[in-house]
């Protein structure tokens, strides 16, 4: 069997233990990215999208509770974290943004 996000946030709301200390483990190390480029850019709001954005507040809040920790030059009640209004697609509708965009440079293409 495959562990993925999916499974451990399963397990999770199961009350399951050890994916509950994974889980506390992953939001911490995601916080610590998160923290690095709320300190990097200061962004009025970082958005996580994807499929562990569907965690929902399994996520967001253990996220939020430990930016403190790692977040020192940024006021936080200036940034919020928030989830992807795409949620699993957000990655996939960026990716064609993005292609899109150097399409539309790289070959002077104009949209009428």
């Amino acid at each position: 069997n495959e562990v993925t996000a999916k499974t451990i946030v399963e397990a999770v709301r199961k009350k399951d233990k050890l994916a509950s200390e994974i889980w506390t483990e992953t939001c911490r190390f995601l916080a610590i990215g998160v923290a690095n480029i709320i300190t990097l850019i200061a962004p009025e709001a970082v958005i996580i999208g994807g499929g562990v954005a569907s965690a929902g507040e399994l996520l967001f809040a253990p996220l939020r509770s430990f930016l403190p920790q790692f977040v020192s030059m940024i006021p936080l009640e200036k940034v919020a974290v928030l989830p992807a209004e795409l949620g699993g697609e957000s990655g996939v509708c960026g990716a064609l943004a993005l292609a899109k965009q150097v399409y539309l440079e790289s070959y002077q293409v104009y949209e009428v």
